[in-house]
């Protein structure tokens, strides 16, 4: 009786560590540098997972806020940041039109970008959206950088408020405020996905 639940205990494991790895969700870039910046070209194709695009066409638009930050190991311990930078995009999907909108705070509302289909959609993240962080160093440098990214998903209901939301709790029913806890403690509705280049110098990587 023993081994049976044993082997079921394993048998469940195996397939949340293998669930797990299915929705693992690759970070894909690409650098390039300038005179005084790099450029990383994020490829985020990759979050049009079959699930999220049936919950935009069923009206719950996708968050998605990344995290950039160029850092540089120091000999013994820990790294220095070099540079930061974020930005926050929202996609949908309108039913009465039948495309797919991008907004960022940078476009604004009336510059949403729209896509007349899926395709044209994937083709946008995975090769337009270039994001400059400034650097100091110079091209010929041998100092070594990591570049770390950071990205996070988010179903965006009506409850599960993307970062920079300025509604405040004080105007929040109780029920919507524990929600919001819950959200806040459980991650629900959310999922964070990260990465990192290998050690590299600035006069490795090819010109813009």
């Amino acid at each position: 009786m023993k081994d049976c639940r044993l082997r079921l205990v394993l048998g469940i494991a195996l397939l949340l560590l293998t669930a797990a790895a299915r929705g693992a969700e690759p970070i894909d870039f690409y650098l390039l540098r300038g005179d005084s910046n790099l450029s990383v070209l994020l490829d985020l194709s990759t979050v049009l997972s079959a699930g999220r695009v049936s919950r935009m066409q069923e009206g719950i638009d996708l968050v998605l806020d990344y995290q950039l930050a160029l850092t540089r190991p120091r000999r013994v311990w820990g790294s220095t940041t070099v540079a930061r930078t974020e930005g926050i995009m929202t996609i949908g999907y309108r039913i009465v039109t039948g495309d797919y909108h991008l907004a960022t705070p940078e476009m604004g509302g009336t510059e949403d970008r729209r896509f007349g289909s899926l395709a044209k959609l994937h083709r946008f993240l995975a090769d337009s959206i270039v994001v400059e962080l400034a650097t100091s160093a110079e091209p010929d440098s041998l100092a070594r950088y990591v570049l770390k990214v950071k990205l996070t998903c988010i179903s965006l209901t009506d409850f599960n408020l993307a970062p920079g939301d300025s509604t405040g709790t004080s105007a929040d029913s109780p029920v919507r405020y524990l929600f919001r806890q819950f959200l806040s403690l459980t991650g629900y509705g959310r999922q964070e996905y990260s990465t990192q280049s290998r050690p590299f110098a600035l006069s490795e990587l090819p010109r813009k």
